[in-house]
């Protein structure tokens, strides 16, 4: 099944992506510039998640501790 928004294999399918194809044509940067961009804040995203669930979770814990 072909791939509308032509991402490559693991790349993030969002609003973002789109955006930023969008601003690097309007600016004339190379698109693989503000994909690698794209992708660090991506990641970035899920690291915070990531640590926010965990922050929850200990917080939990020491409250049933106490």
């Amino acid at each position: 099944m072909p791939n509308p928004n032509n991402n490559q294999p693991g790349e993030a399918d969002s609003v973002l992506v789109n955006y930023a194809r969008f601003k690097a044509q309007e600016y004339n940067v190379p698109a693989q510039d503000v994909m690698d961009i794209v992708e660090m804040v991506e990641h970035q995203k899920q690291l915070t998640k990531t640590y926010l669930e965990r922050g929850k979770r200990e917080v939990k814990i020491t409250q049933s501790a106490l």
